[in-house]
């Protein structure tokens, strides 16, 4: 304080520190080559040699970077049991200090993925309440999913929206969209909404493709602000560009329908693709269905049965139905009853009317495949 800012003065101060048993100062030098302040360039595994040294000297801030680094394979080979050790280490704490919630984060994050560890919902709801109980905005927002969906822990949408809300004041981007989903009474309040929608702006100005996204969706519903289809395309465009597939997908969408851009079907199609492409499901389903039915493009049933099952095995469950119907039909793919019936129950187990009707329609028997 009172001296001008000199991160390589500090660095060296820093190493010093390390040098002599200092837990935080190494914590620091791992900081410092990881950020590239104060040394000639980012070097990760200097970066890793910091960590590693505060980490056994019990700096829970040094275990959970250096899990990171290993979960993310920056300075030494990608580990994901070597990570979930070490963030194991951080969310419990040790002689330095307390434990760190981002370790308790990350490792919940690794339960639920059944990355490095056994896959396990209700430990991931354990850690994440922990990290909640911190004040950590993520480790709510994570933990109120698992709520909303009842995924290792009894299902309670009070309690999720009551998390999601806090999660948004704590600058959750996508926790503000879902509590309007369990808390849809939370939209009528004015004060709320435009707060919210405030969050949405200055995230997507920072280059927050989601924010840009969120943004847009409220622009396009209307909700909380005045319904202007412009916007909202204007708005997925910008979050298709900086790399969220459901900006491109809804923006196709708009240019499908003729909504806030005009209408342009051969563009609707290359957005689908940048959304398929991106992981988004109704990209690779909507593009299927201009396939199947040559809407657009020449009519390709191979292809067709292709996106669908693409987006079927992502969790789009009316691709699901027309994948089955393929399959039944034997149309675009080998005709095949029994895959058809498959497809039909995935697709009605999951709430999809439509695949329980189809599958009454099968025969009782099934021929041999």
């Amino acid at each position: 304080r009172g001296a001008a800012r000199d991160d390589a003065r500090a660095t060296a101060l820093y190493e010093k520190g390390c040098d002599g048993g200092d837990a935080a100062a190494c914590f620091n030098v791992g900081l410092m080559h990881e950020k590239g302040r104060g040394v000639p360039r980012v070097d990760f595994a200097k970066a890793v040699a910091g960590y590693t040294r505060a980490c056994e000297r019990g700096s829970a801030l040094g275990c959970t970077n250096l899990g990171y680094l290993h979960d993310h394979g920056l300075g030494v080979p990608r580990d994901d049991a070597r990570a979930a050790g070490l963030y194991g280490r951080g969310c419990d704490g040790g002689p330095s200090g307390p434990g760190d919630p981002t370790g308790c984060f990350n490792l919940g994050v690794l339960h639920k993925e059944g990355r490095g560890v056994a896959r396990d919902r209700t430990r991931a709801a354990e850690l994440f309440e922990r990290s909640c109980g911190a004040g950590s905005a993520v480790g709510c927002a994570n933990l109120a999913d698992l709520l909303a969906a009842g995924d290792g822990v009894p299902r309670d949408e009070t309690r999720a929206a009551e998390l999601f809300r806090f999660a948004c004041a704590g600058g959750h981007v996508l926790a503000c969209r879902n509590r309007l989903v369990l808390a849809p009474e939370d939209a009528a309040d004015p004060a709320g909404m435009a707060e919210t929608a405030a969050r949405f702006r200055g995230a997507c100005t920072g280059g927050d493709a989601t924010a840009c996204h969120e943004l847009a969706v409220l622009y396009d519903e209307g909700t909380g602000v005045l319904r202007d289809p412009g916007r909202a395309a204007s708005l997925y465009e910008e979050a298709c560009d900086k790399g969220e597939p459901r900006g491109c997908v809804n923006l196709g969408v708009m240019a499908a329908t003729g909504q806030g851009v005009a209408a342009s079907e051969a563009r609707a199609i290359e957005l689908y693709r940048r959304g398929c492409a991106g992981g988004e499901r109704r990209g690779c389903y909507n593009l299927a269905v201009r396939y199947a039915q040559g809407l657009g493009l020449p009519q390709d049933p191979y292809r067709a049965a292709e996106l669908y099952a693409r987006a079927c095995d992502a969790g789009d469950l009316l691709a699901c139905v027309n994948l089955g119907t393929m399959h039944a039909e034997g149309h675009g793919v080998v005709q095949d009853p029994v895959r058809a019936a498959a497809l039909y129950r995935r697709a009605c187990d999951g709430g999809e009317e439509l695949g329980c009707e189809n599958l009454e329609t099968l025969p009782a028997e099934m021929p041999p495949r």
